[in-house]
């Protein structure tokens, strides 16, 4: 029978943090101040940092394994003070532990000392909940989304539930919804370098793309993505040997049944690893039920190459060089266009599309674009570029 944890310890302090963004962390606790030094150079490594202010010493930074148990100690010496609201967040976990064990295969029975990591981000107030010494979170609590109103992460985590890829969804506690943490960090950017500087990365989707073809099997529904249809956006805004092969797409996908669920995200910072091991994808938020197959498979490797430009120097010609090189030369893309390939064929039964589907998602970057979403950092003439290099005329990248 599951125990109860006992009565709640006496009220916590914690370590206000102002920078890189509004942080608490309770006093005493080296996982939630290691846990949150990780973050910080997590954010450098993947945050693109050439394109802020200071960006080369930044970038710098970033490329670099940064030290994380001096400045976790360094971190809990500075003055601590009470935040009863994050002790009510502690005691509400406390009070239901029973039940969120439970409802999970990785929380010990016995509630361990808890201690907390609150770090403030655009959805809110985020809280991790460490146990004992583990260095990775037990519990992510995050701001219960209005009641009424589809929550696309939870729907997502619901439809991929046992497929071993995402955050369990576990009971939520008032105002929080909660999720188990999963172990590991982002996987590490890179920056460009001589040829081959990807071939670490085949290891990494060697695990990520089994992970995406059974999540295509799962969730593989009929119906016709959206982002077929960019195709049509896009057509006009391309010229010679392009727009020819955009209508030949068109053609070929007029008929096209078969959709998949899409994390629609899935850059380094949301591919959780555990040495080499992938252990989930994060973040769901913005996941499409009705997405095109294998859309992870291809972005992925998309944000990896422009987030490793944005570790040297950043600039149009920069991201648009490395990308025509890598597209042809990297086996970062060699990997991530089989990986495509075999989420298309689990969509559709058949690899036949798979090329047309490859040109389409570059088609709906620059669709997005053009009605300012998309990839926000690149300039159309960059990203219709890269749409040219795809569809088989390369562009001029002096």
């Amino acid at each position: 029978m599951r125990r109860a944890s006992t009565a709640p310890p006496a009220p916590a302090c914690y370590v206000a943090v102002a920078r890189p963004r509004k942080a608490w962390v309770q006093a005493g606790s080296l996982p939630a101040a290691r846990y949150l030094v990780r973050m910080s150079a997590q954010a450098l490594n993947h945050g693109m940092p050439a394109l802020r202010p200071g960006g080369r010493a930044l970038a710098a930074l970033g490329r670099r394994t940064l030290p994380v148990e001096g400045p976790a100690r360094a971190l809990l010496r500075l003055p601590a003070r009470p935040v009863p609201e994050l002790d009510l967040v502690l005691d509400r976990v406390r009070d239901d532990w029973s039940t969120l064990t439970e409802a999970s295969d990785r929380l010990p029975v016995r509630c361990p000392e808890l201690s907390l990591l609150a770090v403030e981000r655009l959805a809110g107030r985020f809280c991790f909940v460490f146990g004992d010494d583990d260095p990775s979170p037990l519990l992510v609590l995050k701001p219960a989304g209005d009641p009424g109103v589809v929550d696309p992460e939870l729907t997502a985590l619901h439809a991929v539930a046992g497929l071993g890829l995402a955050p369990r969804v576990l009971p939520a506690l008032p105002g929080l919804a909660v999720q188990e943490g999963l172990p590991g960090g982002p996987l590490r950017v890179l920056a460009p370098g001589p040829p081959g500087w990807t071939t670490p990365y085949v290891a990494a989707y060697d695990q990520l793309g089994p992970a995406l073809v059974r999540l295509a099997l799962t969730t593989r529904a009929a119906g016709r993505p959206p982002g077929v249809a960019h195709v049509e956006v896009a057509l006009p805004h391309t010229r010679g040997a392009t727009r020819h092969r955009l209508a030949a797409v068109q053609e070929e996908l007029a008929g096209h049944d078969g959709v998949v669920l899409e994390h629609h995200d899935l850059s380094a910072q949301n591919w959780l690893v555990d040495h080499d091991r992938l252990t989930g994808l994060v973040d769901w938020e913005a996941a499409v039920p009705d997405g095109m197959p294998g859309y992870d498979a291809v972005h992925s490797a998309v944000a990896l190459l422009e987030h490793g430009v944005a570790l040297r120097s950043w600039g149009q010609a920069q991201v648009l060089a490395e990308f025509t090189r890598a597209w042809h030369e990297e086996p970062l893309f060699a990997s991530a266009r089989a990986w495509h390939r075999a989420c298309v064929t689990a969509v559709t039964g058949t690899p036949g599309s798979a090329d047309a589907l490859l040109v389409a998602y570059f088609a709906s970057r620059l669709a997005r674009r053009l009605h300012r979403g998309g990839p926000a950092l690149l300039d159309v003439a960059t990203v219709t570029a890269m749409l040219d290099v795809v569809a088989g005329t390369p562009a001029d990248v002096g």
